[in-house]
């Protein structure tokens, strides 16, 4: 194994104080701009409606059914989608939206690979990691990777993010505790959630495979871990004397749709979904004022950083044809 440090000169996003920050403050909009409206919970259609009727005025009705019947939640001049999995045929998002070309494409080229995640929080600081974030790649040797790391294709200390430290509720003073979060690689998490044992089980026995698996991988891979990071490289003193604190609580969850991954881009085939070889960031149909837009179009496809550079694009071309 060898470790590369990031100099910090690579751009990186978090939310603050926590990731769900981002989309809490994206639905505070609306209460500094009373035309802004937001609709939480809801699962919506969206109709394309003909140029030809009496009042062409908006492009878009947006509308969800309800115990009590069909509810308009609104006519809109746009409309701007960017859940990936708003096009599979078993949701009734776009069934009626006039874009079964490009729902074609994705349902076809593309695969939304699941993820697992945990939370595991130790007593007090885990001494003897050098760094406050790692990321494993599978791609040179996958079977010694397995072997050192077993689920394990990210892992953070969650303190040294922004915003998050450790602080007793209402108290200033640090409660001592430290968590880390760990994120399984594709090929485990796959592995791990197709097992036999666990096809149609209920959530509550999937939490608890993932939960004992990827602690147990953490664990076992923290001397590996420190003394890779202590050297820069792999040598034989694997901190067999590293003092791990007790664990007082570990979360973990199953991300269905975490990464998208192109069939065809598997092979470096030129014709990947959507022209992605050439970097398009996002798919824009200005007849129908359609915009497509997320983690799965651009360079850096299954990342922050790439649905936040998709949705800019998106912005971009609406502003370009709107104002």
């Amino acid at each position: 194994s060898k470790f590369i440090y990031d100099e910090l000169n690579t751009k990186t996003y978090v939310g603050h104080p926590r990731m769900s920050s981002i989309c809490e403050n994206l639905l505070q909009l609306k209460s500094a701009n009373s035309t802004i409206q937001t609709f939480t919970k809801t699962r919506a259609s969206a109709t394309h409606l003909p140029v030809f009727r009496e009042d062409p005025k908006y492009t878009w009705k947006i509308e969800t059914t309800t115990k009590t019947g069909t509810k308009i939640l609104g006519e809109y001049d746009w409309l701007v989608v960017t859940d990936r999995n708003s096009f599979k045929k078993t949701n009734i998002d776009l069934v009626v939206a006039n874009v079964e070309l490009l729902a074609n494409q994705v349902n076809r080229r593309m695969e939304s690979i699941p993820s697992m995640v945990t939370m595991v929080k130790f007593a007090k600081p885990l001494v003897g990691l050098g760094v406050d974030g790692l990321q494993l790649d599978y791609d040179s040797d996958a079977k010694a990777m397995k072997e050192s790391f077993g689920s394990l294709g990210w892992i953070a200390r969650d303190s040294s993010k922004p915003g998050r430290r450790r602080e007793i509720y209402g108290d200033e003073e640090d409660d001592g505790a430290e968590c880390w979060q760990l994120q399984a690689n594709r090929r485990e998490s796959k592995r791990l959630l197709n097992r036999r044992e666990l096809r149609g089980a209920s959530m509550e026995k999937i939490q608890k495979a993932i939960r004992e698996t990827m602690v147990d991988d953490f664990i076992r891979a923290i001397p590996k871990l420190a003394s890779i990071t202590s050297k820069g490289e792999n040598n034989n003193d694997e901190g067999s004397d590293l003092e791990i604190p007790p664990i007082v609580q570990a979360t973990s969850h199953r991300w269905n749709a975490a990464f998208p991954l192109h069939f065809l881009s598997r092979k470096a085939h030129k014709n990947a979904f959507l022209d992605a070889e050439e970097g398009r960031e996002c798919h824009v149909e200005l007849a129908k004022h359609f915009i497509a837009c997320g983690d799965y179009f651009g360079e850096h496809q299954g990342t922050v950083e790439g649905a936040f550079l998709s949705g800019r694009a998106a912005a971009d071309n609406l502003i370009q044809e709107a104002v």
